[in-house]
C-alpha cells in the first residue's frame, strides 16, 4: 500500500542494532560454596513487632558507626524458623534520616547487609537450641567514614554472639 503524502506509516525496522547472541556468564555449580555477598530475604527480619522485641529485651553493643540489638529468638519463632529451613540469625537494620538523602541510607543499608551476610556463618545455629534476632542501626558515622563501618560491625557482631551464648537459656539482655 502506497501513501501519496509523508504522513503514512514509517516501514518496520528492528529498533536495535543487529549483534550476536550473548550467553549467560557461567557460574560455578554451587554458589553458595562462595562468600555469600547477598543476605537471603528468609533472614531479613521485617516485623515491627520483631524489631521491638530485639531492641527493647536484647542486649546492646555500641560503636562509633552502629549500634547491634541482639536477643535469643523465642522458642515459637526458633522452631518455625527450623521447620522453614532456615540457617541462621534473622536479621533487621534501621537507618533514619539523620544519615542524609534516600541515596546515602541506602548505599548505607546496602553495605550493612552484604556484611551481614559474611558474618551469618560466624552465629551459632542449633548451639543449646536457639537463634538470634539482631538488629543493627546505622549512626550518622556510618555515612561520615565508611572505612570504618566493617571493623565496628565485625567487632560487635563477634561481641554480641559472645555474650549471649555466654549467657543461660533463660537469660535474654539486661545489661547494656
Amino acid at each position: 500500500m502506497a501513501f501519496v503524502c509523508g504522513c503514512g506509516p514509517a516501514p518496520a525496522a528492528p529498533s536495535f542494532p543487529a549483534g550476536a547472541a550473548r550467553a549467560a556468564p557461567a557460574y560455578p555449580l554451587d554458589i553458595r560454596a562462595r562468600t555469600p555477598t547477598v543476605l537471603p530475604r528468609l533472614l531479613r527480619m521485617r516485623s515491627s513487632k520483631d524489631f521491638r522485641r530485639t531492641t527493647r529485651r536484647g542486649l546492646r553493643v555500641s560503636r562509633s558507626t552502629l549500634i547491634l540489638h541482639a536477643v535469643r529468638a523465642p522458642d515459637d519463632v526458633a522452631s518455625t524458623r527450623d521447620a522453614a529451613g532456615r540457617s541462621g540469625p534473622r536479621i533487621g537494620f534501621v537507618v533514619s534520616g539523620a544519615l542524609g538523602n534516600a541515596v546515602t541510607r541506602n548505599r548505607v543499608k546496602r553495605r550493612l547487609r552484604h556484611l551481614a551476610a559474611a558474618h551469618v556463618a560466624d552465629a551459632p545455629v542449633g548451639i543449646d537450641s536457639f537463634a538470634l534476632d539482631i538488629v543493627v542501626r546505622a549512626l550518622p558515622g556510618a555515612a561520615t567514614d565508611p572505612a570504618g563501618v566493617p571493623t565496628d560491625f565485625g567487632s560487635a557482631w563477634h561481641e554480641a554472639v559472645s555474650r549471649l551464648t555466654a549467657r543461660g537459656p533463660g537469660q535474654d539482655g539486661g545489661a547494656r
